[in-house]
């Protein structure tokens, strides 16, 4: 059965592991060639962490999912937490379920999770679970030829946590002003293993434009010579430099 606000997906048939795809029906969300897997995980009886009727809600869910739809908009964003590295529940729910409640997302995550597409941590500074993708997650990427051989991402870096996750609020931010075409920091080091690289490019009016976000002030100096790096760039005409 197709969720609310959900767009097409395939339906898996139960018995099957991952693999064995078939195209999806029309209008996706990204310009994907098929979208379907197959998962057949252990029953889990409890949550643990969790008490009273959330807990037994969450537990009769989980008796009750025998196979899992992979949908376009599922693909959409385990391709997001690729190049983003991680994505706070919040941003999920703005750049991939606009205009529904937080519950939908909520729901939909913790049965990927379940299924073993993406992996939710704990980030002592943060209220609620962060969310990444996980090695099954990756492995479908790939075998859909999305992964762009960016590599599997195990776990969270704290050392750099506040960056990266202000860096995908810049990204969405800009991605509601209309500003589509973004190149991550991840595929720019893969471009320039070693090298100096921007926290992303992207296209704005035609201009190509490096952005670079740091937490506290670094001093004149340093700013120089992160414009002169990143205007080095072969493809960055601009600099935007956010400071926090």
């Amino acid at each position: 059965m197709q969720e609310e606000g959900d767009f097409s997906s395939v339906l898996a048939q139960p018995g099957q592991g991952v693999g064995a795809l078939r195209s999806p029906t029309p209008r996706p969300l990204h310009p994907i060639k098929m979208d379907e897997a197959r998962v057949e995980p252990e029953p889990v009886l409890r949550s643990e962490g969790r008490n009273g009727m959330e807990g037994e809600r969450i537990a009769k869910d989980r008796l009750s999912w025998r196979s899992l739809e992979v949908k376009n908009r599922d693909i959409r964003l385990m391709i997001l937490m690729l190049h983003q590295k991680f994505m706070t529940l919040d941003q999920i729910h703005s750049s991939c379920y606009s205009g529904v409640s937080l519950q939908m997302p909520r729901m939909r995550l913790r049965k990927l999770t379940h299924f073993g597409m993406i992996k939710a941590r704990r980030v002592y500074t943060e209220a609620r679970q962060i969310y990444l993708l996980a090695k099954a997650g990756y492995a479908y990427l790939e075998d859909l030829g999305h992964s762009m051989e960016l590599g599997y991402l195990p776990e969270i870096d704290l050392r750099v946590f506040e960056h990266d996750k202000a860096v995908t609020d810049l990204r969405l931010a800009l991605q509601a002003a209309g500003i589509e075409t973004w190149k991550s920091e991840r595929e720019l080091r893969r471009d320039r293993p070693g090298s100096r690289v921007p926290d992303a490019i992207f296209d704005l009016d035609g201009l190509s434009v490096a952005l670079e976000f740091e937490n506290a002030d670094k001093g004149a100096e340093r700013y120089r010579k992160i414009f002169l790096d990143h205007l080095d760039h072969p493809t960055a005409a601009h600099v935007l430099y956010v400071l926090r």
